[in-house]
């Protein structure tokens, strides 16, 4: 009972993805307005030089929607400034390296035992367990340079389930 237990996993591990597009937008539906770069919304804010572009780390995203933590800045909002008015391109670049959404930790796992009974029958008991240690994968940060919320991850949506497990066992003949 106790030898013979085979186990696997997968371990996705990844940093996070390149942050899309700082929007400088002055539009007055700024929601519905896309990102900077993109049809009808070319206005960039502008680069405050010295300031630097800190990313937040998946533990201090994840205690802020705990509420065990203070709101975590993906990246420093003070780094951007608006531009004058609506139709002045600022100098900030499309896209900063240093500027990422929240990396992707994912672990799934699996177990598997095998049981004789007698030479003509065995049961093979599975077990697998996807997301193994609950954790979330963020939503990037706000990107529009005039929302209150600019460089902060504002809704915890998940691109991975939660944890799930399935277990089955199976008699072969």
């Amino acid at each position: 009972m106790l030898g013979g237990w085979q186990v696997g996993w997968i371990l996705d591990y990844e940093a996070g993805v390149m942050s899309t597009d700082i929007s400088g937008s002055h539009g007055p539906y700024e929601s519905e307005i896309p990102l900077a770069g993109t049809q009808g919304n070319d206005n960039r804010p502008n680069r405050v030089q010295g300031v630097s572009l800190k990313t937040a780390s998946y533990t201090q995203v994840r205690n802020q929607f705990k509420g065990t933590g203070p709101i975590a800045n993906v990246f420093n909002p003070a780094a951007f400034a608006p531009t004058p008015t609506q139709y002045v391109l600022g100098n900030a670049l499309r896209n900063y390296g240093a500027i990422r959404n929240p990396a992707l930790y994912n672990e799934s796992a699996n177990i598997r035992k095998r049981f004789f009974f007698g030479d003509r029958f065995q049961g093979i008991l599975q077990v697998d367990y996807f997301n193994l240690l609950n954790r979330t994968q963020f939503n990037g940060p706000d990107v529009n340079v005039l929302d209150g919320t600019f460089g902060q991850v504002i809704n915890q949506g998940s691109q991975i389930s939660n944890r799930q497990g399935e277990a089955q066992f199976r008699l072969e003949f």
